[in-house]
């Protein structure tokens, strides 16, 4: 689906992965970012699978189950909600008490609750607009009962929440300028809020593109941004990791000051 979105355009162009000095302050803060992020989707991937096995003992219709769900919940500190959707890809529980109004609701046609069903592995989702009404993340784990496909544990979060509490924290006065871009080449978090949903493919120039899609899954280099209507360029200085969780891959770009 198309996530709606504002945002000023910016032209740049870049230089190709270069050779910098030893370390920047923002080099090892992106490590640090990507370390943080990477830790917070395997603690998920944890408790998913505790959820699902716990699940699986108590039954999905036992009276434990609807507190399971709720202990997830409580565990997972950035999650919107959590939920059990059955086999047939209906929304039977979710946790906490103000989106039981989706109780019941048949997703069986999300991508996420397709691709787990048909899969029986674990998926992370790209963004989506859910059915509690905005736009998020679906971590769906399946459920296993007597060897059979019994449906799946869903943790429901925001992107901006996500994010703000797993690279944000290591950055609050926002000295560096901090996107994730995921497979498609969409900005699914941008730290300045502006240029969330927008495809850098289709960006004027594209040049940001080519620097982070030379196959490289980290680097470094140099972009120039020309802003409308100016004849201003600014320098910066473009440092990116890749996190992967599963089928996901996520770039994480940072970008520095040169003068850094």
């Amino acid at each position: 689906m198309k996530i709606s979105f504002s945002a000023v355009m910016i032209f740049i162009w870049c230089m190709l992965p270069m050779r910098l000095n030893a370390k920047s302050n923002a080099e090892k803060t992106l490590i640090k970012i990507k370390k943080n992020i990477v830790s917070s989707l395997k603690a998920m991937d944890k408790s998913a699978k505790k959820t699902s096995k716990d699940i699986a003992k108590s039954g999905i219709k036992s009276r434990k189950t609807r507190k399971i769900i709720s202990e997830l919940y409580k565990k997972t500190g950035f999650a919107v909600d959590t939920a059990f959707v059955d086999g047939t890809g209906k929304i039977s529980i979710v946790e906490p008490i103000e989106y039981r109004n989706v109780e019941g609701t048949d997703i069986s046609g999300q991508e996420q609750v397709l691709f787990v069903k048909n899969n029986k592995t674990p998926i992370l989702s790209d963004v989506f607009h859910s059915v509690e009404g905005f736009n998020a993340i679906d971590f769906e784990y399946p459920v296993f009962i007597n060897k059979k496909f019994a449906g799946s544990v869903s943790i429901l979060f925001k992107p901006e929440t996500f994010f703000t509490q797993t690279a944000g924290i290591l950055d609050p006065d926002q000295t560096y300028h901090f996107y994730v871009i995921n497979g498609n080449w969409s900005i699914i978090h941008d730290s300045a809020g502006m240029e969330t949903g927008i495809n850098i493919k289709n960006l004027p120039d594209n040049r940001l593109f080519t620097l982070l899609s030379e196959g490289q899954r980290q680097g470094k280099g140099i972009c120039h941004f020309t802003y409308p209507g100016t004849d201003k360029t600014r320098q910066k200085l473009v440092y990116w990791d890749t996190a992967t969780f599963y089928q996901t891959e996520w770039k994480l770009v940072l970008m520095a000051p040169s003068e850094e």
